[in-house]
């Protein structure tokens, strides 16, 4: 009989326990961030993370359970608006370890450039974004003028085991040729241009920045080679003027005045509507971030450019920048899970309950894409306004180029044209093959023909000689 009382008093219990649990308040903002990822969210649930972390009173173990999740979403390159925004509600200590990159970022986001270096250096070996903050340190030294410094993370990027991702790579590549021309070690320059990754969405900068090297170091030929990459059908989509232009000023050094001012000819007779519909249409329409935005946004939806009022090449240009690209990869996800929101994918177990407010996703969600378009209208307004500055300056330099044609047409004319070999840097070496044209490296014949074939790109030499007088 006792037995008997005993075992009806546990199901009470457990009865009882269960009854409590079922009036227990789940907070909505952590039902909605447990949910939504199950559900394949990725930006919602790092949104109502925030929210959750809003409660002073939350216990340290929900906190961290919070804390582990997020930083399992912010692994996803659609979220990088969200955690670094998520970073400033992290306290420092063991957790903050994993979020140092995203607090580096909002710093950087500030214009406090030392806190972000002092962020960046706090991430550690073996941590995701480790590589990236190693990088962003390079940048910031770089910025500093400390050279070797950022030459020494560079190269320490690209030894790292495993390697980073590509992207990474090619950046960072990037980086060091670009610190390797300002030291005039163009030969080295040209070599760490050419190993950029071609399937990459860096190969055209590399590309035209490894012409300027060997130009630079003495290599006209190559350096034309490479302009003709650029300047092929494969890239029309982007707007590349100082291709042209180089290509004008090297024809100049080599004393081709003919050709050179037909180059000249080319770059004005291409480039100089577009650069006057930049410089009038940011004059006319006094951009906002609001309009910047509609802007972009009818970009993409394949406004023509006539009615747009700027080239779409040259919009493009500024659509595809480093400075947009995150931007627009957190955009495309949060216009994907106001879909999958639509559609009905989301359900929460916690309606309203005992006075508690329950959790809003589609409001949550579209503010987020709110506040995307504003920093994407801002980002655009800056490029646009970087790239109007630029082709003042290209403008500014073909001007000079046209005096300075002129000019040595009738030098020649006269017989007071200097050598040839004065006409290019010092730093040209004895040998024939510039750095980064191994033995084995193929290199395409010179023709006339004007046909390009994609695994010429990069490897042309073009055959036009120096005429200059001995």
């Amino acid at each position: 009989m006792n037995f008997v009382r005993k075992m009806a008093s546990k199901r009470i219990h457990a009865i009882a326990i269960l009854a409590m649990k079922a009036f227990v308040v789940v907070d909505p903002w952590t039902d909605l961030a447990m949910t939504s990822q199950a559900e394949g969210f990725r930006i919602l649930p790092l949104l109502a993370i925030s929210k959750a972390l809003e409660n002073k009173n939350m216990e340290a173990a929900e906190k961290s359970r919070l804390i582990r999740l997020a930083t399992r979403l912010s692994a996803h390159s659609g979220t990088r608006a969200s955690a670094t925004a998520l970073s400033a509600q992290i306290d420092q200590g063991t957790q903050m370890r994993e979020w140092q990159w995203y607090a580096g970022l909002a710093a950087i986001d500030r214009g406090d450039q030392r806190g972000a270096g002092d962020h960046f250096a706090l991430v550690r070996k073996g941590d995701r974004n480790f590589l990236r903050a190693r990088y962003q340190q390079a940048i910031i030294a770089y910025n500093l003028r400390r050279v070797a410094q950022a030459e020494t993370i560079f190269k320490e990027i690209l030894d790292a085991k495993p390697a980073p991702d590509r992207d990474l790579q090619d950046l960072t590549k990037l980086g060091l040729g670009r610190l390797w021309y300002e030291q005039k070690k163009f030969q080295s320059a040209a070599a760490i241009y050419r190993t950029v990754s071609r399937e990459g969405r860096y190969f055209v900068p590399a590309l035209f920045e490894q012409s300027w090297a060997f130009f630079m170091a003495g290599f006209p030929n190559h350096a034309l080679g490479a302009i003709r990459g650029v300047d092929s059908p494969f890239f029309k989509d982007g707007f590349t003027p100082e291709a042209t232009l180089l290509r004008s000023m090297i024809l100049y050094w080599m004393c081709q005045y003919p050709q050179s001012e037909m180059a000249l000819q080319e770059f004005i007779a291409r480039h100089s509507d577009p650069i006057d519909q930049v410089e009038n249409f940011l004059a006319r329409q006094q951009l906002t971030p609001e309009s910047a935005w509609q802007l972009f946004e009818n970009l993409l939806a394949g406004v023509s450019g006539e009615s747009l009022g700027i080239p779409r090449a040259v919009l493009m240009t500024a659509a595809n920048s480093d400075r947009m690209v995150p931007v627009r990869t957190g955009l495309a996800q949060a216009a994907l899970e106001i879909q999958m929101l639509e559609g009905g994918k989301l359900h929460l177990s916690t309606p309203k309950k005992n006075g508690t407010a329950a959790a809003d996703p589609t409001s949550l969600i579209r503010e987020h894409q709110a506040k995307l378009r504003q920093e994407s209208g801002k980002a655009f307004m800056a490029e646009l306004a970087d790239l109007r500055n630029q082709y003042q300056q290209l403008r500014a330099q073909a001007d000079f180029l046209y005096v300075e044609l002129l000019t040595s047409e009738k030098d020649k004319l006269l017989g007071k044209e200097h050598l040839g070999s004065n006409k290019f840097a010092a730093q040209k070496s004895g040998v024939r093959r510039p750095a980064g044209w191994g033995k084995t490296m193929l290199a395409w014949a010179p023709d006339n023909k004007q046909e390009y074939w994609w695994d010429e790109v990069g490897f042309y030499i073009d055959p036009t000689k120096s005429a200059c007088m001995k």
